[in-house]
């Protein structure tokens, strides 16, 4: 049976719908026994975690994921160059996102 989902606050990103995706499904392959869904989305009362990610103008996203059992937060921030690829950053910030749940 699977476990509540891990529900993302993907934030002010500018992201398009596809980029979402590859982010949730990154997030969703990390985790085990359950998925990750969008925060504008879901509809889950009771989430296993919820994940709020900051993008910031230097590159950089904050991931902050508060756990439900035991209640604690985790948090990691990535650093990407400008010439990373959009896909290889919302992949990476979906694996750091799902590892931390």
């Amino acid at each position: 049976m699977p476990l509540p989902p891990v529900v993302v606050e993907i934030g002010d990103a500018q992201l398009t719908p596809e980029l979402r995706q590859t982010l949730l499904r990154a997030c969703t392959r990390s985790i085990k026994d359950g998925e990750c869904v969008d925060a504008e989305e879901s509809s889950a009362s009771a989430p296993r975690a919820v994940a709020i990610l900051s993008w910031s103008d230097d590159g950089s996203v904050r991931i902050q994921v508060g756990l439900t059992e035991p209640p604690r937060w985790r948090t990691r921030v990535l650093r990407f160059a400008p010439e990373d690829e959009p896909e290889e950053i919302c992949t990476a910030v979906g694996f750091a996102a799902g590892t931390l749940a």
